[in-house]
């Protein structure tokens, strides 16, 4: 089996398209190759699913005795598992949106704390009472984490 592996841009989700002539893969297989892939992407070299990616199917072969549905699905998943090491993966790191309602005069030391563990401060607005600011932080830069 030959697939093509290409990242696609983040949130894109994935994508599996099959580029099959002259019935090198019969049609029917076709669906059992790209859930093999799914299945590859469950748990990538790094031990984490794989997103954002497309996945483009190449080339395969086909033997009337002994393929199979399951025969295809675990093509897929052996090329993807074998085309995924030599992608260069990156890890992607989880990160929460907060909202922050804290008095005008703690503005700053709110502003402090958030940037002390990563986080990003993306606008101020106003709120009923005090200020409201909204960013991003890494999950794992939690107060209560231990990082």
């Amino acid at each position: 089996m030959t697939v093509e592996i290409k990242p696609r841009p983040r949130g894109a989700g994935f994508a599996f398209v099959s580029k099959i002539t002259g019935g090198v893969v019969p049609r029917q297989w076709v669906p059992a190759v790209e859930q093999g892939v799914r299945d590859g992407m469950t748990k990538g070299p790094l031990g984490f699913p794989v997103v954002d990616l497309e996945v483009t199917l190449l080339d395969g072969a086909y033997h009337s005795v002994d393929s199979s549905e399951m025969a295809f699905r675990t093509a897929g998943r052996i090329a993807m598992d074998e085309g995924l090491e030599k992608c260069g993966p990156t890890l992607l790191e989880p990160i929460e949106k907060l909202v922050v309602f804290a008095p005008s005069t703690a503005i700053s030391n709110v502003t402090s704390a958030l940037s002390s563990r990563r986080g990003q401060i993306l606008g101020f607005g106003p709120a009923t009472a005090g200020g409201a600011g909204s960013g991003s932080r890494p999950i794992c830069r939690r107060a209560n984490a231990t990082t």
